[in-house]
C-alpha cells in the first residue's frame, strides 16, 4: 500500500446509465478499504450520483460536457459511427478549439483538486489532461468504451456501408496541435487517447469487440450476476434502457407475441402502455433481481447494454439484440457470430424482423444449449473478484509512481521524465529525402505481429524484448502489390515479376538486379545521419515470410550521397506475394562506430558477487513460481507470468535505470510535402 493516503479523482465524461457508475462505485469501494481517499468525482450525469456518494470524502460535480458538436445536418443526427475514432470526431475531437477548451477545463479541475490519481471511465480527454500534468492515470470501463491504446488506428465497428466524416490522420494532427499548446508529448496514433498507467477492462471476452487485440487479459464483469437455474424459465424478458416512441417497431413486435412476456422500460408513455395491454404481457417497474431473471427468463431481449448482456451470458439466456447505438452493436457482435444471439440492426428494422427473431430464439434448443455452454465457459473466470483485482493493480501503480516518479506538476510540463542524456557528440538526427513523389510511406514501426496476436491470450507480447524490437525503427510500406516467381536459376531473368492485376510491375519499385534469387526493392529515399551514425536496414523484425527472407545491411548514411536498396533472397524456387501496404523495409539508426570501441570480456559469474546474487535470486524465484504454477496456485495462476523485465525490477527489488522501456513509440517525423520540386511521378 502507498505510504501516504492517495487522493483519487473520479472522471466520467461521456455515456449514460448505471453501467458506468456501478463499476466505478465497486472499484472506489475497494480503494477506500485500502485507505485511499475518493477526493472528488466529476460525472457527465449526476442523476444516479447516489451510487457513489457514500464513498466520497469530497464533492460530486458535473464534468466538462461533450455535446455532439459535429452532427449539424439533420440526416446525421442519428447516424451509426464506423469506428470509435468517428465517435470521438463527433463529440468534438474534430474541432481543435473545442478540444483545447475541454482539456483546459480538466487541467483547471486537476490543479484545483490536486489528485494523485485519476480514475477514468470513458474519459479520454480527462486522461489527456492528466497525462499532460504528470498525474497517475487508471482507465477502466467496458470493452467498447475502452479500446486498446496501442492500436495504429481504430478498427471499423459498424457492419455494412457506413459513411465516414473524418480521416483519422486529420483527427490525430488536430489533437497533436492541441497537445503542443499545452506542452504535452505528441501522439503517434489516435487510439493513444486511451493510454494510461493502468488499463482495466471488466467484461467477458465474448463481449469484447477488441478481443485478440489487447496486450493484457480483461477482468470479469463488475456487475453482480448469477449462474443459470436448473430448469430454463418460460418468459421473454425485454429490457429497454431507452424506450422508443409509440410507433417504434419493438412495441408492435412484442404485442404480436403469445408467450409470457415481461417488459422493463422506464418512462413508458400512455400510448405505448395501451398498445402493450395484453393478457400475456406484464409491465415491470424496476429491474428484476439477477436470481429472479435467471429463474424466469427463456429469452432476454435488450438494446445490447453491456451490463444486461453480462447478466444474460452468466445466466445462460439466449438473446435478441436491438442495438440503438454503435456501442450496442459492438457489444453484441461476438454473441452473434457464436450463434448465441440474434442481432436485428437498427437500419430498416421491422416488427416482423423482431418478432421472428424472438420466436426463433424462444423455440431453439440449439440456442439454449449454446447459451448454457457459454455460461459454463465463463464460470471459472468469475472466481476472481474484479474490483479487488483492479484495486490491487492500482495500489501497485500508486507505489511505483511514489517511488520512481516526481509528484504531479500542476504547471504545463512534458508528461514523461526527460530521457537519459546521450553520450557527448551523439545525435538522433535522421533526415529522409524523397527522391520522387511516389516514394513509399515512411512511418514509425508497429509493435504488433499477427502471429503474436494469434498466440493464446497474446502471450508472445509478454516477451518485452520481442515487442520492443518490433517497434525499434521505422517502416517503409509498398505502394503497390506484386507477385515474384523464382525458378531456381542464378541469372537475372530467373525471377519473374507481375503486378497483382497481372500487368507489369513498376521497375522503380522492384526489380531483379543481382541474380541468384535476390529480389531488389527501391526505397525512394536518400537517408542522412550525423557522423558515426548509420542505418541498419532489414525486414520487419520477428516477421517471417514463406519462401523468401529479408537481407540485412548496415549503410553508412553519414556520408553516402545516393540511396540504398532493400534486398530479399528466395529460400527455394517458388512464388511469393507482396501486398500493397506491406512492410518491405525496416530502418534503425545505430551508432555503429561505437562497436569498434567495444572489447568483450569473458568472465565467470563468480567474479561478480553482486550480479551472481541477483542471478541466484531470480533463479530461485523462477523455480518457485513454476512450482506454484504447476500446482495451480490461485494467486500464481492469476499473475500468469513473472513480470521482472516488464516492470524494470530484479528479483531483489533493484530498479532498472530510466532507460528501461516496456513500450516504444517513435516520432512519425515532420510532415512531408506532397511533391518534390523538380521531380516527376516515378522519376528515379
Amino acid at each position: 500500500m502507498s505510504k501516504r493516503p492517495t487522493k483519487v479523482l473520479i472522471a466520467w465524461e461521456m455515456g449514460a446509465g448505471l453501467g458506468h457508475l456501478v463499476p466505478l462505485a465497486r472499484i472506489a469501494g475497494a480503494l477506500v478499504q485500502r485507505g485511499m481517499v475518493m477526493a472528488s468525482a466529476y460525472l457527465c450525469s449526476t442523476e444516479n450520483a447516489a451510487v457513489l456518494a457514500p464513498l466520497m470524502s469530497g464533492p460530486i460535480r458535473t464534468a466538462p460536457s461533450f455535446p455532439l458538436v459535429a452532427r449539424v445536418a439533420p440526416d446525421q443526427s442519428h447516424r451509426q459511427t464506423a469506428s470509435f475514432g468517428e465517435f470521438l470526431g463527433d463529440v468534438g475531437y474534430a474541432h481543435p478549439e473545442f478540444l483545447a477548451q475541454q482539456i483546459g477545463l480538466w487541467r483547471r479541475i486537476f490543479e484545483e483538486d490536486r489528485p494523485d490519481l485519476v480514475l477514468a471511465d470513458m474519459s479520454p480527454t480527462a486522461l489527456l489532461a492528466a497525462r499532460s500534468l504528470g498525474i497517475g492515470t487508471v482507465a477502466t470501463g467496458t470493452p467498447y468504451c475502452l479500446p486498446p491504446a496501442d492500436m495504429d488506428i481504430f478498427p471499423v465497428l459498424a457492419h455494412g456501408e457506413v459513411p465516414r466524416l473524418y480521416r483519422e490522420s486529420d483527427l490525430l494532427a488536430k489533437l497533436n496541435q492541441v497537445l503542443h499548446g499545452f506542452g504535452a508529448e505528441p501522439q503517434t496514433a489516435f487510439p493513444q487517447v486511451f493510454e494510461a498507467d493502468l488499463t482495466a477492462v471488466a467484461s467477458f471476452r465474448v463481449l469484447d469487440y477488441y478481443d485478440g487485440q489487447r496486450a493484457v487479459p480483461i477482468l470479469p464483469p463488475l456487475q453482480t450476476s448469477v449462474p443459470p437455474s436448473d430448469k430454463p424459465g418460460n418468459e421473454v424478458i425485454a429490457y429497454f434502457s431507452t424506450p422508443g416512441p409509440v410507433d417504434a417497431p419493438e412495441w408492435e413486435a412484442l404485442a404480436r407475441l403469445d408467450m409470457p412476456l415481461v417488459i422493463i422500460a422506464p418512462e413508458l408513455d400512455a400510448a405505448v402502455r395501451a398498445k402493450l395491454n395484453r393478457p400475456n404481457i406484464t409491465l415491470q417497474h424496476g429491474l428484476l433481481p439477477p436470481t429472479e431473471l435467471a429463474a424466469r427468463a427463456r429469452v432476454l431481449v435488450s438494446n445490447g447494454n453491456h451490463g444486461t448482456l453480462c447478466l444474460a451470458v452468466r445466466a445462460a439466456l439466449p438473446q435478441v439484440c436491438l442495438p440503438l447505438h454503435g456501442d450496442h452493436a459492438a457489444n453484441c457482435a461476438n454473441l452473434g457470430t457464436r450463434g448465441l444471439a440474434t442481432i436485428v440492426p437498427l437500419r430498416n428494422r421491422t416488427a416482423a424482423d423482431i418478432s421472428s427473431a424472438i420466436q426463433e430464439s424462444y423455440e431453439s434448443q440449439l440456442r439454449l444449449s449454446r447459451a448454457r455452454a457459454l455460461a459454463a465457459e465463463v464460470a471459472p473466470v468469475l472466481a476472481v473478484d474484479a474490483a479487488t483485482a483492479i484495486a490491487d493493480q492500482i495500489e501497485a501503480v500508486v507505489d511505483m509512481r511514489a517511488e520512481y516518479f516526481s509528484p504531479p506538476q500542476y504547471k504545463s510540463k512534458p508528461v514523461r521524465q526527460p530521457l537519459p542524456q546521450l553520450a557527448a557528440g551523439a545525435t538522433t538526427a535522421l533526415r529522409c529525402y524523397r527522391i520522387h513523389a511516389n516514394a513509399p510511406e515512411f512511418r514509425p514501426a508497429r509493435s504488433e505481429r499477427q502471429w503474436m496476436n494469434d498466440t493464446s491470450d497474446r502471450y508472445a507480447y509478454r516477451c518485452v524484448p520481442l515487442a520492443i524490437a518490433n517497434s525499434s525503427g521505422w517502416e517503409m510500406l509498398l505502394p503497390t502489390g506484386f507477385v515474384a516467381t523464382w525458378d531456381g536459376g542464378s541469372s537475372i531473368g530467373s525471377i519473374q515479376l507481375k503486378a497483382l492485376d497481372g500487368g507489369p510491375v513498376d521497375s522503380h519499385l522492384v526489380s531483379s538486379h543481382f541474380g541468384h534469387g535476390v529480389l531488389t526493392m527501391h526505397t525512394g529515399y536518400l537517408l542522412r545521419t550525423d557522423p558515426g551514425w548509420g542505418i541498419w536496414v532489414r525486414g520487419a523484425p520477428n516477421e517471417a515470410k514463406d519462401g523468401i527472407a529479408a537481407l540485412d545491411g548496415l549503410v553508412e548514411t553519414d556520408w553516402l550521397p545516393f540511396p540504398f536498396t532493400m534486398n530479399w533472397r528466395f529460400t527455394r524456387p517458388c512464388t511469393v506475394r507482396f501486398e500493397q501496404g506491406e512492410v518491405f523495409c525496416f530502418v534503425t539508426p545505430v551508432a555503429h562506430m561505437a562497436l569498434e570501441q567495444i572489447e568483450p570480456e569473458l568472465l565467470y559469474l563468480d567474479e561478480d558477487a553482486g550480479l551472481k546474487a541477483e542471478y541466484e535470486a531470480w533463479s530461485t524465484s523462477r523455480a518457485q513460481f513454476l512450482t506454484r504454477l504447476m500446482a495451480n496456485d490461485a494467486e500464481t495462476v492469476k499473475e500468469a507470468w513473472q513480470k521482472f523485465y516488464l516492470r524494470g525490477a530484479t528479483a531483489t527489488g533493484q530498479q532498472a535505470p530510466d532507460s528501461h522501456r516496456a513500450k516504444r513509440r517513435l516520432s512519425p517525423g515532420r510532415a512531408q510535402t506532397d511533391a518534390v520540386p523538380g521531380a516527376k511521378p516515378n522519376e528515379p
